[in-house]
């Protein structure tokens, strides 16, 4: 039998949390925010969250780090902080 929960994957998560904040914000806001949007969801975070939203972050196309500001990302298409890749 299926379980009545959604399934939330950490891309989605990650994503979500980003566009809530804005496009950009540093990884400790990220963390929070993650936490809230998969709890609010009912699947909940794993001990190791923390390193599983890292390699979301480095993972996912759709995100990239601020080379200015340690430890800040960026969701394509929606920070100001780097344009578009239309090239």
């Amino acid at each position: 039998m299926k379980s009545s929960k959604a399934t939330l994957t950490w891309n989605a998560s990650v994503k979500q949390a980003l566009e809530t904040l804005g496009g950009s914000a540093h990884l400790t806001d990220l963390n929070v925010k993650v936490r809230e949007i998969r709890e609010k969801a009912g699947v909940g975070v794993n001990p190791t969250f923390h390193a599983t939203i890292r390699r979301t972050l480095q993972d996912g196309v759709e995100f990239f780090p601020d080379e200015k500001s340690p430890g800040t990302w960026h969701l394509k298409g929606l920070s100001a902080s780097r344009p578009s890749d239309k090239s």
